[in-house]
């Protein structure tokens, strides 16, 4: 396979990574398996030490799943995603933690199957890329959340160790699952279609089309409808949420990579296009990211710009990380260490110069206080780091076993602080601590005397452990938030209005629609400690 490979022209995507390396720290299948048992440990001390789950979107999924043996057609949901859906689908049964758990489980498969795919194609120091994978912010802090993304990661890396390993079938097959957890990744099908072809196998090229084929079969017999896939891809939210700024991701990313994991990215990066060399790694990666920012920018899809979508590629940009630390750490000709610090020196310039900024809310490096970024420069620290120990080892000849050692060791534990420091055990927001005082309320003095109640907020529910999506709107206790409901609520129920969902997505709400109807009376407002979320219980006290 090496030798085929090496025959292949520059521009040619490689299957494997064929250069022979002088350095080389690789671990016995004990050690692996060690630090594998040290991923989980952390993972399932985070998710226990999490009281609540990752977002809005990892609820609903929850309740989906758990509604999916009611309501079967749940399945087909395109927002839900079909993959998770199924996933979830009897873990939910037993509450939202069970599924947490799942996904913890897939989290440490995932880092797994990177390792695995990394010593599939011969690159050296494989085991870097478990760490690569686990130190990326956002795939940590989303690896016990009900998020599609992390079930994406799971299926892309386990498809890409089998198609290292040259099981094409059986690769193609779980790659073409992935498009199932998220949609936007079919883009990188072609890809893996083009180098089965440039192989001569082409069974397993349309096998990459299974899981979007079974996907559209299911759906059109169950509404007829022959264009399925199509229709609902189509529908999909469309102009639900508004575009944002061309740079948002440009600006952000180095907070889903983590800043080690960007350095070596662009590093890698950098020599793919000197070379001009186009593989499966660096085409995900670029075809993803260029996929999120028009999305974001000009397209009319259901895109809110969430840095954790990329989670869904993190196996490739922890592989194509590897591949840049290789560059860094492993013996080099003259021509290679020039080129080497000078893009080294760009990117710990770049950093300095347009990332040494904070993250706030997991989306903006825009400070809400006060409209301004705030400096912050452990991610320029840490880059600068990676240049020093090159120029030490590099330029001043100060190299050896130790050297490489404390090299090692740098990488290891900068990638893991900045991972573990910047995402900790998730805590209740400001308003989620709003809500759940407002639900406390609601269920100590109201509940039991309300015929019925209009709420849309989507933590009130899961306190209430009240699943929505197993019945009917307007059944049970509940009328979803709608102003033509408002005339339909009996005397004595209440409205718990809220700034965040009342108003927008499936309620339509605005806040001077009971503010200014005689038929209601504020009786409790809760405001979010950020003063940036309200919630009012209205009673109606006449018809």
């Amino acid at each position: 396979m090496a030798n085929a490979v090496k025959k292949k022209s520059s521009s040619t995507p490689p299957i494997k990574n064929s250069k022979a390396f002088s350095d080389s720290f690789e671990l016995s299948e004990k050690s692996i398996w060690a630090i594998l048992a040290i991923v989980g440990v952390v993972i399932f001390y985070w998710l226990v030490n999490s009281p609540r789950p990752y977002d809005d979107d990892s609820i609903n999924r929850y309740f989906m799943a758990q509604a999916v043996w009611v309501k079967p057609d749940f399945i087909l949901n395109f927002w839900g995603r079909p993959l998770a859906i199924l996933f979830f689908a009897l873990p939910a049964q037993a509450g939202y933690w069970y599924c947490a758990a799942i996904t913890a489980v897939l989290t440490v498969g995932t880092c797994y199957f990177v390792y695995k795919a990394a010593v599939a194609a011969e690159i050296q120091n494989a085991w870097i890329a478990i760490v690569f994978t686990i130190s990326q912010p956002f795939f940590f802090i989303t690896g016990f959340s009900l998020c599609t993304e992390p079930l994406a990661a799971f299926f892309l890396a386990w498809g890409l160790f089998w198609f290292y390993a040259r099981k094409w079938n059986g690769a193609a097959i779980v790659l073409s699952m992935v498009p199932l957890a998220r949609s936007e990744l079919v883009l990188i099908l072609p890809m893996f279609a083009w180098l089965l072809f440039k192989e001569k196998k082409y069974v397993p090229i349309l096998l990459l089309g299974f899981g979007l084929m079974l996907y559209q079969t299911a759906g059109m017999i169950v509404t007829g409808d022959i264009l399925y896939l199509l229709t609902a891809s189509k529908s999909f939210a469309h102009g639900q949420y508004a575009n944002g700024p061309f740079d948002h991701y440009f600006k952000t990313f180095i907070f889903i990579s983590g800043p080690i994991v960007f350095a070596f990215m662009l590093l890698q990066l950098a020599h793919d296009v000197k070379n001009k060399s186009m593989t499966i790694i660096n085409f995900s990666v670029i075809v993803t990211f260029a996929a999120h920012v028009y999305m974001y920018w000009k397209g009319n899809v259901a895109h809110a710009g969430f840095l954790r979508h990329f989670v869904a590629i993190a196996p490739v940009m922890a592989l194509l990380a590897l591949q840049g630390f290789n560059k860094w750490f492993v013996s080099e000709n003259e021509k290679d260490r020039t080129f080497n610090t000078v893009a080294l020196v760009f990117i710990t310039v770049l950093v300095l110069v347009y990332y040494s900024v904070e993250l706030f809310g997991s989306f903006s490096v825009v400070n809400p206080a006060t409209g301004l970024p705030l400096r912050e420069y452990s991610k320029f620290l840490l880059v600068l780091l990676l240049l020093f120990f090159f120029v030490l080892n590099r330029f001043l000849k100060i190299h050896g076993k130790e050297t490489k050692l404390i090299m090692l060791t740098a990488v290891v534990i900068g990638s893991c602080w900045y991972a573990m420091s910047k995402e900790k055990p998730l805590q209740l927001a400001p308003e989620q601590q709003a809500v759940r005082s407002c639900y406390q309320y609601f269920n100590e003095n109201l509940k039991a005397k309300s015929p019925k109640t209009m709420v849309a907020h989507s933590w009130f529910f899961f306190y209430d452990n009240y699943n929505y999506y197993t019945a009917a709107p307007n059944e049970g206790a509940y009328y979803e938030m709608r102003k033509e409901k408002l005339d339909e609520l009996p005397v004595g129920g209440f409205v718990l209005w809220d700034s965040h969902y009342s108003w927008r997505l499936s309620s339509n709400v605005q806040q001077e629609d009971i503010v200014n109807n005689p038929n209601f009376k504020m009786q409790q407002q809760f405001i979010s400690t950020d003063r940036r979320f309200a919630m009012y219980v209205f009673e109606k006290i006449k018809l």
